[in-house]
């Protein structure tokens, strides 16, 4: 188990939700693209698929405790519009969340704080 990760507790409705889940055409397999706007330190290779942080601190559509869910857009402009979401939330200018630019050179955030140099 993920240290600090406290084990699952089952959902209130957890018997209802197996009968629907299990009845209709809404489980399915899906392969493709998806995008995440996430914080540089968690946007590593490890974490950012694994859903510890939704299943630690709880999500949009999951409660602390619970299950791992991992938030993912299917567009990368819905992933931006989610993070200018958040930083307006929180009081911070959305256009912060956005890439940073200079020139002919794109720079991203990247985990150690240091931005990464993206084209020429």
């Amino acid at each position: 188990m993920a240290r600090g990760v406290r084990p699952l507790i089952q959902h209130p409705d957890a018997e209802h939700l197996d009968r629907v889940l299990n009845t209709t055409t809404l489980r399915s397999t899906w392969a493709g693209v998806v995008y995440r706007a996430a914080e540089p330190t968690y946007a590593t290779h490890r974490d950012l698929l694994n859903g510890v942080g939704s299943r630690k601190y709880g999500g949009r559509w999951n409660p602390p405790a619970t299950m791992s869910a991992v938030y993912a857009s299917r567009s990368d402009h819905s992933a931006i519009e989610e993070a200018k979401a958040h930083f307006r939330y929180y009081g911070f200018d959305p256009n912060d969340a956005l890439p940073r630019t200079r020139r002919d050179r794109c720079f991203l955030p990247t985990s150690s704080g240091r931005n990464q140099r993206i084209g020429p």
